[in-house]
């Protein structure tokens, strides 16, 4: 894609401060009964003192929900407003309009993408909180957030962890499902194998299907299972194949419901394969929120790590019936201590294979 070209800005390479996201849940069912929903929204830190070239209401965050994930390798329309884009061109922020694939109204992502608050914000703790979203105004399915920092030339995209399903009055709709975001699991070995997370929210009968796919070709995905979760969790195992050793991979979850609707979800970023065994805790870093609104409920305590062990190779019992102690029996997608990464992490443990592992390679 051909970018216009961006007149010289005192604040052209600063960061663009995102917004962060607390209180979530890994997926949100809200109905036709009680369609508001509430999304927790705060800043790592304020950023309200402009340069002197920026227009009046930069800096600002604004929340969009979108119908469709976005798929490794692609990305979102730096521009939300055809009026942005003029006065950008008035102002010098930049010498030209974008293409049209840079502008949200003109993009191949026009027709999924909704607007859920009227207005941008400062980036100012008192712009922090729930934030309502009204469901009203979109029809049922599966929906990801995005915050949208706007401060041109450059504005940045940043996604809420987790899925909205928005189901009809009937409690029913198309399927939603979501993959865990393993912030402390960026890499793992080809021996060894990873677990992967996630949850469902769908109508009975809909399956799971679970795929990887290499950075190098993000296009080509092959399945490595196939699921039909009797609960709102699940859980399964990536061996991928001896030549994707240092490879980077995508890692992707569609729902399919027997009425034949469909909703993809991809892990964010990518994992890369190694040689050795990795064995760390699973973690994720604490919300950066410096407006003091995410409280210890969105913490969660690194869980120790699973047996290393060998695809194909049999795990030591005790050591997997000692990490079964640590977990608790119970999975929940819905909140409660540690959010709903941390329920998942929990899950990890609860819902382990048995004990007596044969892990078949792909």
């Amino acid at each position: 894609m051909a970018w216009p070209s961006a007149a010289s800005a005192i604040n052209g390479s600063r960061p663009r401060v995102p917004p962060s996201f607390y209180g979530g849940a890994c997926v949100t069912v809200v109905g036709r009964d009680a369609p508001l929903l509430e999304v927790g929204v705060t800043f790592p830190y304020e950023d309200v003192e402009l340069t002197d070239d920026e227009l009046p209401d930069s800096r600002t965050v604004g929340l969009y929900a979108f119908a469709r994930d976005l798929p490794p390798g692609a990305t979102l329309p730096n521009w939300v407003q055809s009026g942005d884009v003029q006065r950008a061109v008035e102002t010098g922020l930049i010498d030209a309009p974008p293409q049209p694939e840079a502008l949200l109204p003109t993009s191949s992502w026009a027709d999924v993408a909704w607007g859920v608050v009227d207005e941008r914000l400062p980036i100012a703790c008192e712009s922090a909180g729930p934030w309502p979203w009204n469901t009203q105004a979109v029809p049922p399915g599966a929906y990801v957030l995005w915050g949208y920092t706007f401060e041109p030339p450059l504005n940045l995209w940043t996604p809420r962890p987790g899925v909205v399903r928005v189901v009809d009055a009937a409690g029913s709709g198309p399927p939603a499902v979501a993959l865990s975001d393993l912030d402390g699991r960026r890499e793992f070995g080809v021996e060894q194998g990873l677990e992967v997370m996630g949850c469902l929210s769908a109508d009975p009968g809909t399956q799971v299907v679970l795929s990887w796919a290499r950075a190098a070709d993000p296009q080509t995905w092959t399945v490595f299972d196939v699921l039909e979760p009797g609960g709102d969790t699940f859980t399964s195992w990536l061996a991928p194949p001896n030549d994707a050793l240092y490879d980077a991979l995508y890692v992707r979850a569609e729902a399919r419901d027997p009425a034949g609707r469909s909703f993809i979800h991809h892990a964010r970023g990518a994992l890369v394969v190694l040689a050795e065994c990795v064995d760390e805790p699973l973690t994720r870093p604490d919300v950066a929120d410096g407006c003091g609104l995410a409280d210890a409920s969105n913490e969660v305590t690194p869980l120790e790590p699973a047996p290393c062990v060998p695809v194909g190779a049999e795990a030591d019992t005790d050591d997997i019936e000692g990490a079964s102690d640590r977990g608790s029996p119970g999975c929940s997608t819905a909140g409660g201590h540690g959010g709903w990464l941390g329920a998942l992490l929990g899950c990890l443990i609860a819902l382990r294979r048995p004990s007596r592992l044969a892990r078949l390679r792909l």
